[in-house]
């Protein structure tokens, strides 16, 4: 619902009003209640709402690049944190 919410919010803003960066919260929370397969579906959801954001707005600039590989970054270390930890 988030990722939905803030990818249309960012699409219909002004080009100067930026609210893609905004995804990252959805593969965070995730963390908090759903495991590695669920966070990994989301931040997988969150990178493409952010590309289709690039793709409708002014095209794969290097600001948009940049959000990209940051969203990409999280969203890997927070399936990371989800992983259940190996035997002691």
């Amino acid at each position: 619902m988030l990722i939905v919410a803030i990818t249309l919010a960012d699409m219909r803003a002004p080009q100067t009003v930026h609210l893609g960066p905004l995804l990252v919260v959805a593969p965070a929370i995730t963390t908090s209640f759903a495991g590695y397969r669920l966070t990994a579906l989301v931040g997988a959801l969150a990178v493409g709402a952010q590309a289709l954001i690039a793709t409708v707005q002014t095209g794969f600039d290097e600001n948009h690049v940049a959000q990209l590989i940051g969203l990409a970054f999280l969203s890997v270390f927070a399936v990371f944190v989800c992983l259940p930890a190996g035997p002691a």
